[in-house]
């Protein structure tokens, strides 16, 4: 190791029982174990500190933090370097970065809390982690502070959901309903569901602050779900339906990013 990549940081040698540790948090069984979940990658781990939350464990190359001692001067107790046959070892992914960190699992609001008085998103059984981060991104993007989920989504803190979501993860609040708790829920407000024989989204006038639900990959909407849907709305495409050349249909981060823009578009239009 030359002397450029000393870092200027204090940070001790990551210890076996700690890249353990950090191995387990792959598994939702062992993120509710130890209440730590894994962020890996320099966006998204410099987002996570910049946003306030305070690292369990930080393992990185040593030119990493050489390059980030103020940014990480606070976190020197919990500061550990690693080389990259470490990180293999720990990462989530096939091709390793230069960080990996544990932070403590956010607190859940509490049920029953009542829904902030704008748009929210709502996501019926999405699996696809890489979808869930994304639409934890546009809800950071268009202002949305709360992202409404099923139990059968996939798990906020799974490592390919922290990545998708980068920062937007520290402010965006995602809570899971069940079918009871969703009853009440959405009283007062015009629930919006996304479906391809919908009515035109671009025509249609569901108020000021409507619930977008956004359904699973493959099935779409459930059956439980579309019985609190009072409209359905679809997202014109270009060209004849019926033509070759033409996507059979969105992808469901995509779709939800296009009625977000387009209801916000409206709120800021009806504002000026």
């Amino acid at each position: 190791m030359n002397g450029a990549s000393i870092p200027a940081v204090p940070a001790r040698t990551l210890s076996r029982n700690e890249e353990k540790l950090l191995r387990s948090l792959r598994l939702v069984k062992y993120r509710l174990e130890h209440q730590l979940f894994d962020a890996e990658g320099a966006r998204v781990v410099e987002d996570l500190l910049l946003e306030g939350l305070n690292p369990a464990l930080i393992a990185a190359l040593p030119s990493w933090i050489s390059q980030r001692t103020t940014l990480l001067k606070p976190f020197e107790k919990v500061l550990r370097t690693t080389d990259q046959a470490g990180l293999k070892r720990i990462s989530s992914f096939q091709a390793p970065q230069a960080v990996v960190a544990a932070f403590p699992l956010f607190r859940e609001i509490p049920s029953g809390h009542p829904l902030p008085d704008d748009l929210i998103l709502v996501l019926d059984g999405i699996r696809d982690p890489g979808n869930m981060g994304t639409m934890i991104r546009s809800c950071d993007w268009f202002g949305i502070g709360q992202l409404v989920c099923t139990p059968d989504c996939v798990d906020l803190y799974n490592p390919k959901v922290v990545q998708a979501s980068m920062g937007s993860l520290a402010r965006v609040r995602v809570r899971y309903i069940d079918e009871q708790g969703m009853a009440g829920l959405f009283t007062g407000r015009v629930v919006c569901g996304a479906a391809m024989d919908g009515e035109m989204l671009y025509d249609a006038d569901p108020g000021p602050a409507p619930v977008v639900v956004i359904g699973n990959e493959a099935r779409g909407i459930r059956e439980e779900m579309a019985a609190r849907v009072d409209r359905w709305l679809a997202i014109p495409g270009q060209g004849d339906a019926n033509s070759q050349t033409r996507a059979e249909s969105l992808n469901a981060a995509v779709a939800a990013s296009i009625m977000l823009a387009e209801f916000r578009r409206r709120q800021t239009n009806q504002g000026s």
